[in-house]
């Protein structure tokens, strides 16, 4: 068994997976690997392994999109097998594999929420059809470690996310993109489908866009001035949880009608004051878990960071819809900046954080 050195999230953390191997190794008596998909970049490392050469640690790191069974895995989600494992265009470069009598590899698929993070590998003499030649314990103790690989993994990922938006906003020295930094690390934290944050002005008492998910399929609008999920979150101080939409008459029928079921938004505050609102939305039904609420109340509290204390606008300018609390000395004199939408039309946000594309008050 061994784990390999790396420069990324997953540094001083292999020994969970270490001892994930090794416990796959004794329950099933052959030969196991784990590679995990690193946060950044496209690499599927080895991280683990128990009974084989240590070799693989070093020579058998997969790319997404390079033919192997590792990449095919994680693009698919399923379960497959290969019995040759010299045809691979990555394994077949590791030479105790190749010097083995053990050809045969079926790779199964180690998920986080809805997404693919993992692999971990049973080498084994010969085998055609998984279903068929392994025993079904084997499939259910390999199937249950694959989820603990998964959840580790995720674990992981949610910590260095977390950790690097807090680096990266730290050193923006603009206050658009430290929001656009934050938006994209509340996503990514979350698994889910688009995000959102709003911010509110306090001369107006109306909200502006602080920043979306570059990867939002649709458009947003403003919320309402009186009633709607923003204005809840932002009169109560606290998150909303909700995962079934059509179950709560604050949430815009627009939002159902989009097939977005559900979502989370919490506030976001500075000192006692409530001055913005942070959406993540999902389109799966129950997407969201009990953690992900106190995650991304983190993730606001680095928007609060990031504003710094409210600091007074002497020429009450503030800028286009933008309060003069919103500068701070760290991002002096750039208000935000709404961005256009794909159709040249502005981004106005739904109390939701989802969108028809017109700025819609219901």
């Amino acid at each position: 068994m061994g784990t390999t050195a790396s420069n990324d999230e997953f540094d001083q953390v292999e020994p969970v997976l270490d001892t994930l191997c090794e416990l796959a190794y004794e329950l099933v008596g052959a030969p196991v690997a784990i590679w995990v998909k690193n946060t950044q970049g496209e690499a599927i490392v080895p991280r683990s392994q128990a009974g084989l050469g240590a070799d693989i640690l070093s020579q058998a790191t997969a790319g997404v999109g390079d033919g192997s069974l590792v990449a095919r895995v994680i693009a698919s989600g399923e379960e497959e097998t290969i019995s040759d494992i010299r045809q691979d265009p990555v394994l077949g470069r590791c030479p105790s594999l190749i010097a083995g009598d053990r050809p045969g590899l079926t790779a199964f698929p180690a998920r986080w929420r809805s997404e693919t993070l993992g692999v971990i590998g049973l080498f084994v003499p010969e085998s055609n059809e998984p279903a068929k030649d392994l025993d079904q314990s084997i499939h259910r103790h390999l199937n249950r470690i694959a989820i603990l690989v998964g959840e580790h993994a995720g674990r992981v990922r949610q910590r260095w996310l977390l950790a690097t938006a807090t680096r990266d906003v730290a050193k923006s020295l603009d206050l658009n993109e430290a929001m656009r930094i934050i938006v994209e690390a509340a996503r990514k934290l979350t698994a889910c489908d688009a995000s959102v944050l709003w911010l509110l002005d306090s001369r107006t008492n109306q909200f502006t866009l602080g920043g979306r998910s570059t990867n939002m399929e649709w458009p947003v609008s403003r919320p309402r001035d009186k009633g709607g999920l923003t204005r809840a979150i932002l009169n109560q101080g606290g998150s909303i949880w909700i995962n079934d939409n059509r179950t709560d008459k604050r949430v815009r029928e627009g939002l159902v009608e989009r097939g977005v079921p559900s979502l989370i938004g919490v506030p976001i505050n500075r000192q006692d004051e409530t001055i913005g609102v942070l959406f993540v939305n999902s389109l799966r039904r129950g997407h969201f878990i009990p953690s992900d609420v106190s995650v991304l109340e983190a993730v606001a509290g680095q928007v609060s960071a990031g504003l710094g204390p409210p600091v007074a606008d002497p020429d009450g300018r503030g800028g286009a819809g933008h309060s003069p609390t919103f500068y701070p000395g760290k991002y002096p004199r750039r208000p935000l900046q709404e961005d256009p939408g794909r159709d040249g039309v502005r981004l106005c946000s739904g109390a939701d954080g989802t969108s028809r594309g017109t700025d819609h008050r219901a």
